[in-house]
């Protein structure tokens, strides 16, 4: 019983060292429970998105989809119902970051990540 329990500790202490270092390399980590503004250049219409840890993300205007990192190390998104695009993004941001790029329909803005939600 005594190396059964060793066994389950040592089972158990190693799957939470995995996820600990899967976290530490997840690129989006500084954006769960905060905010991501989008304000496009042409017209200062503003998206706030969402992302949550399980590959989801929601907007404020209702929409949403999911979201990966490819092979290639570039951010994939696929909004509901419609066709996925990937992109390089520099993610590893955190509250305050600023940024500028595109939508998923190519438009140019500026992205902020903003505490909370």
């Amino acid at each position: 019983m005594k190396y059964k329990t060793l066994a389950l500790t040592t089972l158990a202490a190693t799957a939470a060292l995995g996820a600990q270092q899967t976290l530490a390399n997840d690129k989006m980590r500084g954006v769960y429970d905060n905010t991501v503004k989008f304000t496009r250049d042409a017209d200062g219409k503003v998206i706030l998105y969402y992302f949550h840890d399980d590959g989801t993300y929601t907007r404020d205007d209702g929409g949403g989809g999911r979201w990966w990192e490819n092979r290639d190390g570039k951010y994939c998104g696929q909004p509901d119902g419609k066709e996925a695009t990937c992109i390089n993004v520099e993610w590893f941001r955190k509250v305050g970051d600023t940024w500028t790029g595109t939508d998923a329909q190519g438009r140019p803005g500026k992205f902020i990540v903003i505490e909370g939600r």
